[in-house]
């Protein structure tokens, strides 16, 4: 079975490829569902009805990123293990240590193509 690395994910924002930058990526994943009870009895019974995926992927700073990795942005990220979609970004949350790289931790939500 071949090595997954979280660098090897790739965020893709219109012309903008941010390849080769991505130190780490988590994905969640959650079941939406909705509950009822039938009249007249005790058991509540649940139905599922969609899901919802988010994604926080930690990157190097890289000087184009700034201007396109913005709350609001459309991008379409693949990682590594296959996991592929269209998502918004949320949040972009920076790091700018004395004496280290610049990262930015950038949150995501999947959205409508």
């Amino acid at each position: 079975m071949p090595l997954v690395l979280g660098k090897d994910c790739t965020i893709t924002v219109g012309t903008f490829i941010a390849n080769g930058i991505v130190k780490d990526v988590s994905w969640a994943g959650a079941a939406k569902k909705v509950e009822f009870q039938p009249f007249g009895q005790r058991a509540i019974y649940s139905h599922t009805c969609g899901y919802s995926l988010s994604a926080d992927v930690t990157c190097n700073e890289d000087p184009g990123m700034q201007a396109v990795l913005i709350s609001g942005a459309k991008v379409s990220v693949t990682s590594a293990s296959g996991w592929s979609g269209t998502f918004v970004v949320t949040n972009v949350t920076r790091s700018e240590p004395l004496d280290g790289l610049v990262t930015a931790t950038v949150s995501l939500e999947l959205a409508q193509a």
